[in-house]
């Protein structure tokens, strides 16, 4: 099975959601850019897989008064 063995499992089954899986955000954000402007991108860009990521984290981190 190809999820236990690799993680392009998760690549592929995000495609056609609007919200990837962690281990996609970078493939995903890469592949939306190259959708917008409707031409391939030989360098990667990921920038706004990291936005999110970093904005996910934000949301989900304790602040010492929730400890």
């Amino acid at each position: 099975m190809l999820r236990a063995v690799s993680p392009t499992y998760n690549i592929l089954n995000s495609v056609g959601r609007q919200t990837p899986y962690t281990e996609a955000g970078g493939p995903f954000a890469h592949w939306l850019a190259e959708k917008a402007i409707r031409h391939p991108l030989r360098s990667p860009v990921v920038d706004e897989a990291v936005k999110a990521l970093e904005l996910a984290i934000k949301e989900v981190k304790l602040k010492p008064k929730e400890l």
